[in-house]
């Protein structure tokens, strides 16, 4: 359950969905609509969901050089002469939709204006990721709802997430540090660290054969992962797996601590013979 949660959300809510109905049914499944008629709704949901003034807040078709072509449609600033951007709204054609295929031309502009978060929307369907200024700026969705189709109370904490309040907060930055840790590189050196790897191989032990060997589980891992996250798991599973060079160090140094033991354990008395007994 949402909480405070606002007691008039409601009825914007009915408002806002009443506009994406209106459009959608104005232009059927037409492939054509300019995705400017679909920005026109965008800005009064902005408005009425989440706290933004047209005007104060919402710098459209910015431009992050002078004679770029490609512009964002909306920059959200927090008053009228801030230069900082402090996120992004890319808008498409309700008939034409939102999906993955967007995230580089959202994560272009983001770097371009030195901005962390996107709302990428066509009115209906809404997503809010966060693109990272490393790696070629790569784009992780966080959050994503559909304005018709999702509960209300879902509507209203998605909303309230990217709000004004929520923006001067610097609440998003704050949900960041949250999810940071769940993103691909962190969660695929936890998988793959020592601590992990020896604990699945122990759950996968089975009868007199014993655990699988290390490599085998680290290959059938690895196939389980997108390509573009497997060299992380390369780099993690090098770092707990010795070279050939380093093994055999290795195994020196153990031989070295065992001589050394054993040196350190004194020898047996050694019996001798009384001569007198055998007089």
């Amino acid at each position: 359950m949402t909480k405070n949660k606002d007691k008039d959300f409601d009825k914007k809510l009915s408002e806002a969905r009443a506009l994406v109905k209106a459009h959608k049914k104005a232009h059927g499944d037409k492939k054509s609509v300019p995705e400017a008629e679909t920005s026109r709704r965008v800005d009064d949901i902005l408005c009425l969901l989440c706290g933004y003034d047209s005007y104060e807040n919402l710098n459209r078709e910015l431009r992050s050089r002078k004679g770029i072509s490609d512009a964002v449609d909306f920059a959200v600033r927090l008053h009228l002469n801030d230069t900082v951007v402090r996120m992004i709204v890319e808008v498409k054609s309700i008939t034409k939709g939102i999906g993955s295929r967007d995230y580089n031309q959202v994560g272009n502009y983001a770097r371009k204006n030195d901005c962390d978060w996107t709302v990428l929307t066509d009115s209906e369907n809404w997503q809010l990721l966060h693109t990272a200024r490393v790696r070629d700026g790569e784009t992780f969705p966080i959050e994503e709802w559909n304005l018709l189709t999702s509960a209300s109370d879902k509507l209203q904490e998605c909303f309230a997430l990217i709000s004004l309040k929520n923006l001067q907060k610097e609440g998003l930055d704050k949900e960041w540090q949250k999810r940071k840790p769940l993103t691909d590189e962190p969660l695929t050196r936890a998988l793959f660290s020592d601590r992990i790897m020896n604990a699945l191989r122990n759950q996968l032990k089975v009868g007199k054969r014993g655990r699988p060997k290390d490599g085998d589980l680290f290959v059938a891992l690895r196939g389980l992962l997108r390509e573009d996250v497997r060299e992380w798991a390369d780099e993690q599973y090098k770092q707990r797996s010795p070279t050939p060079g380093q093994q055999a160090e290795l195994t020196k140094k153990r031989r070295r601590e065992a001589e050394a033991k054993a040196e350190a354990v004194p020898p047996p008395p050694v019996v001798t013979p009384d001569d007198s007994d055998g007089e």
